[in-house]
């Protein structure tokens, strides 16, 4: 279930963008609970005991205002998808640094949430998934945004994490490649599949990853790995 706070002050606003995000959610028949919020104190509160999935921001507020709000939620909360709906658009590159999925007008809602909320609607749900896969240790569960690459070697995989672990699992990467999402997991060479989230650069036999490691690239699947990092990188 993906959980989508709304914050705006003013209430009549707030009960138009939430019904307008609910008749969309409905119409889809996305998972999905939504909170209400008039003030930046009570949201950033209910996300320190809950974490939202999504947030949608009006930026005129009373303080804290939408881009102090964003601040302290991105502080507690790095996986928190935010969107600002706004008029203001001359302070929509201040809220840059907080890493803003989303800018929406509010005098063009109506048009521009649809394709929005599908946009964030699925990037949400792959960051919340959960693989659970069989290791030496039993069944685990695994994140997919935490997956930076799975590696064949020698007859035996092993997945490798944000946190700098090699976990040994035991799947085929055919098998993996049914499980993993096909929208953020790609196949770059025979022996890896690499998470385009943590794409750095693609190279001519080598793609270097945000944490400074390389991988190998095939040539044959290079078409295929630069096609899906931009498609990838359009949805973030």
């Amino acid at each position: 279930m993906i959980r989508i706070a709304i914050v705006d002050d003013e209430k009549n606003v707030l009960k138009y963008i939430s019904d307008k995000i609910m008749e969309i959610l409905e119409k889809f028949k996305y998972e999905a609970k939504i909170e209400l919020y008039t003030n930046g104190n009570d949201v950033i509160e209910a996300d320190r005991t809950q974490s939202f999935d999504i947030l949608f921001l009006d930026l005129e507020m009373p303080e804290p205002d939408g881009m102090q709000t964003a601040e302290i939620i991105r502080d507690n909360n790095i996986n928190a998808i935010i969107a600002i709906v706004t008029n203001c658009s001359d302070l929509v590159y201040k809220t840059l640094k907080y890493d803003i999925s989303a800018f929406i007008r509010k005098n063009c809602f109506d048009v521009e949430i649809e394709e929005e909320l599908h946009r964030l609607y699925n990037k949400a749900k792959n960051r919340c998934a959960k693989y659970f896969l069989k290791t030496e240790n039993g069944e685990k569960p695994f994140v997919p945004s935490e997956i930076i690459y799975i590696e064949s070697n020698n007859h035996n995989v092993y997945l490798h994490n944000e946190s700098g672990d090699k976990i040994k699992i035991f799947y085929t990467l055919e098998k993996l490649s049914g499980i993993l999402s096909d929208e953020m997991f790609v196949r770059c060479h025979s022996g890896i599949i690499v998470n385009c989230y943590y794409i750095f650069s693609i190279n001519s036999d080598t793609i270097e990853l945000t944490n400074k490691e390389c991988i190998t690239l095939s040539r044959s699947r290079k078409k295929e790995v630069k096609n899906k990092f931009q498609k990838f990188m359009r949805s973030m």
